[in-house]
């Protein structure tokens, strides 16, 4: 009886002070410190897991969470949009007949008239600070993705979301404290909010739990819990968020909140760092310039907070949709005349296919909508998608040049055919790449339309936002920007189709590609925006350069015209001056430039971005916050496309792929003396790990994930290489190349 007791003593002991354990945290040069907490909510700690979102931020006197799901949406229909006028025929008469304004009026003027369709704020939680002792910093430890607020009486307070539930945590350590729910201005006539006109929440509280309820438009609601308990003068609480659509979508998120309370903080903290260790050992870099470097794993953390299979793609501010009791931005659309494009950039070099395989997830799922818009608007057969788009992939308006962008589905082939390139899952080839671009070339071929001289020209054509929404904004030659993107769009659809071995497509795709014009270009000045049309004057879009970068179809590895062409391209760019550039222009800048093979001007570019047009928390703010004149916007906007697009161009600095041949350090800046990386990913599906010590390459590791030829540009020239892991005649060296021919699951060494 006794040992029974004891027994049960114990077991209450050890349930008791399992409630209090030491949490530990490694710090990483990388982190986010402040010692003095955020007093805005674009300057906050950000935390989050693809499907939710927190910011952490001091509001008056009270700890302020502000938190969020990716899919609350607001989704009724613009009515402008079902209507007879909405034809590309129609815009087309308008615009040939100069009666231009009647567009604008019936489809950009909607757009910011109407509160929605829009993406909607979640709400808050708040502590009372004004009985607790003072903060002394609030730290990110970027590795755990854990915030801890330390006080100046040595206790802490944790945050963190979790990385594999639809659950956030809050330990305040010594502290018996209560939370109280902060909702959105939906009822406060002083907020944008309200002219959604919903109806007032439902609250309940019980003993240590608040449910929130808020309705929304036409049966959707979502729901805010939080739970918490006070044992030894400590709290220890979670919420999630619940989202209910009527046709069920993103149900799979929802969590019960006894469940996740029941199976604890600390099980749950596990979890979430493992989570996190799995994440940051995809791949990792070593570069010199600590500014730079840390800005590259603020950015890749980022990713991995936003970003999920499955959950809704990136839109415009991703699961932190603006605390400022209003509309977001834009209505935190999904943009996808460059913003979706860019944010998924840099997950197929740094080995995130998993992330970036959620947008083409969300793009397969609204595949139905983009069918039927292509036929209502463009009244084609196959699939464009619109430019601007709601949570389900319906078109919003806005400019129409872009909102209803003739190639968006072009560029967002890309996404489809580097997914097969960096993976050669040909299952994914057959079932979803190759349907794609097919479905976006009978597109393309039923509204190209001939010119006098033969060539297919579209009807109008327009280059992002030259010209913003004006009648101007339409040229009557095919854009560069439109051309290109053709161009890939049936260039790699031959290419997949011969792959696939279906000659019949090849043929006809092959007969389109012929009759398509060359690039507009200037001897002097390089790519044009459209035949006989410069580029006026400075602006954000990089968008004539598309042939260059992303697509590198005008490549420095190809001829001597493409690299006279770009370097005339580049130096008219300079000329006009970054004045009406926003955060993400530079970093698409440095991305061209890192391709170019420019490192010491990729390194500038760079540290611009890094140091004037981002938050202290690493956000992009859009305009220039130093005063330096980068350029002339001012504004704080904030969206993640120019985050991702710099992470991108550290990558391109590192590694390349032109013409079937991996370049290793192809854009090192010159005081770059020592550099790694490890288990970056190419074309082919191969990781490469490398390193230059003292400018010597050390190594290289090449791990072969599918099997196929890799050919590597030799840097140490006749320089003896040493191997393991590939046999003697599978291995040519030449002063150009490495030629080695691997097998599935190879892992090969070579040292310098």
């Amino acid at each position: 009886m006794v040992k029974v007791k004891l027994i049960f003593v114990l077991i209450f002991l050890a349930l008791f002070f399992s409630c209090f354990e030491k949490i530990e945290t490694v710090e990483s040069p990388h982190d986010l410190h402040f010692e003095k907490m955020p007093d805005k909510w674009y300057e906050a700690i950000p935390l989050g897991n693809g499907i939710i979102g927190a910011l952490v931020w001091q509001k008056d006197k009270n700890l302020h969470i502000s938190i969020d799901r990716s899919d609350l949406w607001d989704l009724r229909p613009l009515e402008n949009l079902n209507s007879p006028k909405f034809k590309f025929t129609w815009v087309y008469r308008q615009w040939k007949n100069k009666t231009y304004r009647k567009v604008q009026e019936q489809f950009d003027i909607p757009y910011n008239l109407y509160p929605a369709p829009t993406k909607i704020p979640a709400g808050a939680i708040e502590f009372p600070l004004k009985n607790i002792p003072k903060i002394s910093n609030i730290h990110l430890f970027l590795n755990d993705a854990l915030c801890q607020i330390t006080l100046e009486n040595g206790n802490k307070i944790f945050i963190f979301v979790q990385a594999d539930k639809n659950a956030g945590w809050f330990i305040f350590e010594d502290i018996k404290i209560n939370p109280i729910i902060i909702t959105p201005g939906y009822n406060d006539k002083n907020s944008t909010l309200s002219k959604l006109e919903y109806e007032p929440p439902i609250i309940k509280k019980g003993i240590n739990h608040i449910k929130y309820i808020q309705k929304g438009w036409d049966g959707f609601k979502y729901e805010i819990n939080i739970k918490w308990k006070i044992e030894r003068k400590s709290t220890i609480g979670c919420w999630n968020i619940n989202s209910f659509h009527k046709d069920g979508r993103y149900k799979q998120f929802n969590s019960n909140i006894d469940s996740i309370f029941y199976i604890g903080v600390y099980n749950s903290l596990d979890a979430h760092k493992k989570w996190w260790h799995n994440f940051w050992e995809k791949s990792s870099i070593n570069i010199p310039d600590s500014l730079i470097e840390k800005q590259y794993y603020l950015e890749m953390y980022k990713l991995g907070s936003t970003a999920k299979n499955g959950a809704p793609p990136i839109s415009l501010q991703g699961v932190w949709t603006a605390d400022n009791n209003g509309l977001p931005p834009w209505k935190g659309d999904y943009h996808h005349d460059l913003n979706t494009e860019l944010s998924y950039w840099p997950t197929y070099k740094s080995n995130h296919l998993d992330i970036e395989m959620g947008f083409i997830t969300w793009l397969e799922q609204n595949k139905q909508a983009f069918f039927n818009y292509t036929k209502q608007f463009f009244e084609t057969n196959g699939i464009n998608v619109p430019g601007v788009t709601t949570l389900y992939g319906e078109p919003m308006g806005g400019w129409i040049q872009y909102a209803f962008g003739p190639t968006v589905s072009a560029w967002l082939s890309q996404n489809y055919y580097l997914h097969w390139e960096y993976t050669k899952d040909s299952t994914f080839l057959k079932n979803k790449a190759y349907p794609w671009l097919k479905n976006t070339s009978i597109y393309l071929m039923e509204i190209l339309k001939k010119d006098k001289e033969g060539k297919l020209h579209l009807p109008i054509s327009s280059s992002p936002e030259i010209f913003d929404n004006s009648i101007d904004a339409w040229f009557d030659k095919i854009t560069n920007f439109d051309l290109a993107l053709i161009k890939y769009t049936l260039e790699k659809t031959i290419e997949l189709a011969r792959i696939l071995k279906i000659n019949d497509d090849v043929e006809k795709f092959k007969r389109i590609y012929k009759q398509l014009p060359d690039f507009a270009v200037s001897d002097s000045l390089g790519l044009l925006l459209a035949p006989n049309k410069k580029l006026p004057y400075s602006h954000r879009h990089l968008s004539h350069l598309m042939a260059i970068f992303p697509l590198k179809l005008i490549d420095r590895h190809n001829s001597d015209r493409d690299k006279q062409i770009i370097k005339n391209s580049i130096g008219y760019l300079k000329k006009l001056g970054s004045s009406q550039w926003v955060g993400y222009s530079f970093c698409w800048f440095a991305n061209i430039l890192a391709n170019c093979g420019l490192g010491n001007e990729v390194d500038s570019i760079l540290k611009i971005f890094a140091t004037s047009f981002c938050s202290p928390n690493s956000f992009h703010l859009n305009g220039d916050q130093s005063d330096k004149n980068y350029s002339n916007f001012r504004y704080n906007p904030f969206t993640l496309e120019g985050n991702f697009a710099f992470a991108s161009a550290v990558l391109e600095i590192l590694i390349q792929f032109h013409n079937d041949i991996v370049y290793l350090f192809p854009a090192i800046p010159q005081n770059w003396h020592n550099v790694a990386f490890k288990n970056l990913r190419i074309n082919g599906a191969f990781l490469i790990s490398a390193e230059i010590k003292n400018d010597d390459i050390k190594y290289i590791n090449i791990k072969s994930l599918k099997g196929g030829n890799i050919n590597i540009y030799n840097l140490s020239r006749k320089k003896f290489i040493k191997y393991e892991g590939v046999k003697k005649e599978d291995i040519k060296v030449s002063d150009e190349l490495i030629k080695i021919v691997t097998k599935k699951g190879d892992n090969i060494t070579l040292t310098f």
